[in-house]
């Protein structure tokens, strides 16, 4: 990999704090809490030039070097994951199996990840309890 890259995110990451938050289902009525334990998160979406870097392909229907990535799969995002886990030294999140039909989250290990639903609403909130988002500065 690209040796330029190396810890790449360092620097752009965000703590997000221990916290819970309150999910719902509207179509079913149905409210619950999921408890959030500390994590890092991207301050920035992943750009083109960045995932060129990692992967050497760019399905991008709206081109541009510091466009986010768009038109990827959920799969082509893990191994995205996993690509830059191993690009920066660190232990690959994802284990894919060689049909790429079964993936296995593998939590112990250090390296990069997607968030989860509940993790990427709580950061979202940035600290507010009420559905309408935090301040986007913050």
């Amino acid at each position: 990999m690209n040796r330029g890259l190396k810890n790449l995110f360092n620097d752009e990451m965000v703590r997000i704090p221990y916290g819970e938050i309150e999910l719902r289902d509207d179509r079913i009525k149905h409210t619950w809490k999921v408890e959030i334990q500390p994590f890092l998160l991207s301050k920035y979406p992943v750009t083109q030039d960045v995932y060129f870097a990692i992967t050497q392909k760019s399905p991008f229907a709206f081109k541009g070097d510091r466009n986010p990535v768009e038109n990827i799969s959920w799969s082509e995002a893990i191994e995205f994951c996993n690509l830059l886990s191993q690009n920066e030294g660190l232990s690959e999140y994802y284990s894919i199996s060689s049909e790429g039909n079964i993936v296995t989250c593998n939590k112990e290990e250090d390296g990069y990840r997607l968030p989860t639903e509940a993790e990427w609403q709580y950061a979202c909130q940035g600290g507010k309890k009420e559905v309408r988002y935090g301040d986007i500065n913050n």
